[in-house]
């Protein structure tokens, strides 16, 4: 499924309606095998309705609201970030030379708006974002 809930793939010879609207595809939405111009190597595969990411990023979102920053909140997002090869939380935010305010972290906003932060991240192109802002009363 390319585009418009339709079967395709990237060949417009074949048909003029296969091809990404705006010209840039997603690779996180492609079967890693589904990679070659044919529309017959295309490879539909089911879409995760929830990923891991999101409960630990949900959890660590849980915890700071109820007591704040704590080693377990920074734990939890680290999960995430460890996998992605990005370093730790507490490392990135508290070293001036990487980022705008150091120290946020350390408090119970800061780190509200750093999880959110992650969230968007982690879930571009998932449809979470526009859900995130409205439940933080920030649409």
């Amino acid at each position: 499924m390319m585009f418009s809930g339709t079967d395709g793939g990237f060949n417009s010879s074949v048909n003029n309606t296969d091809f990404l609207a705006t010209g840039i595809g997603v690779q996180k939405l492609v079967h890693p095998e589904s990679q070659s111009g044919a529309w017959q190597r295309t490879i539909k595969f089911p879409y995760p309705l929830i990923r891991m990411a999101d409960l630990y990023l949900m959890k660590a979102e849980a915890m700071n609201e109820f007591s704040g920053p704590s080693g377990q909140v920074y734990e939890e997002i680290n999960k995430v970030r460890r996998r992605a090869g990005v370093p730790e939380v507490q490392t990135v935010w508290a070293d001036p030379s990487l980022c705008r305010s150091p120290g946020k972290h350390t408090s119970k906003e800061g780190l509200r708006d750093i999880i959110l932060q992650e969230r968007s991240i982690e879930f571009a192109f998932e449809g979470q974002y526009f859900w995130d802002m409205v439940r933080h009363k920030r649409l």
